[in-house]
């Protein structure tokens, strides 16, 4: 008689670790989940990028969209235009991990927060901090 409870509280115990650690995974993965929803919505969606207390405000602005695919694009007198010549061939992929990790272009920033139509985060490597904002007037995408 012993031996039974002391079998079935040990199936209940594997049990219940077993659920906490489900919950915990998907927790998880929801989140990120959430995190790529607000960015790219159900199609693709342009962010604005600024560097937080930086003299220089380069305009750029990124597209991300559902499939994972990053395309950067200058801001020169109200017209963006896409950038193909990089230095380096980075990879046009983004995602973000479960633990709030954006990576685009080579670049990892740990996102600090999103309210609404704005991104914060900050460099990994740099520990420098960036503002996205979601664009809502007209692209003016120019044509090569």
């Amino acid at each position: 008689m012993i031996n039974g409870i002391y079998h079935q509280l040990k199936t209940a115990a594997h049990n219940i670790i077993l659920i906490v650690c489900l919950t915990i995974f998907c927790s998880c993965s929801n989140d990120s989940d959430k995190m790529r929803y607000l960015i790219c919505r159900d199609s693709i969606q342009y962010w604005n990028y600024k560097m937080i207390n930086k003299e220089q405000n380069i305009p750029i602005t990124f597209s991300f969209d559902k499939n994972g695919n990053v395309k950067q694009y200058s801001l020169n007198k109200g017209e963006r235009q896409l950038i193909g010549d990089y230095t380096v061939n980075p990879d046009l992929k983004w995602s973000i991990s479960s633990d709030s990790i954006f990576y685009y272009l080579g670049y990892s920033e740990k996102i600090q927060k999103i309210l609404n139509d704005t991104i914060y985060s900050i460099d990994l490597k740099t520990n420098k901090k960036y503002i996205y904002y979601r664009v809502k007037e007209n692209l003016n995408i120019k044509k090569n």
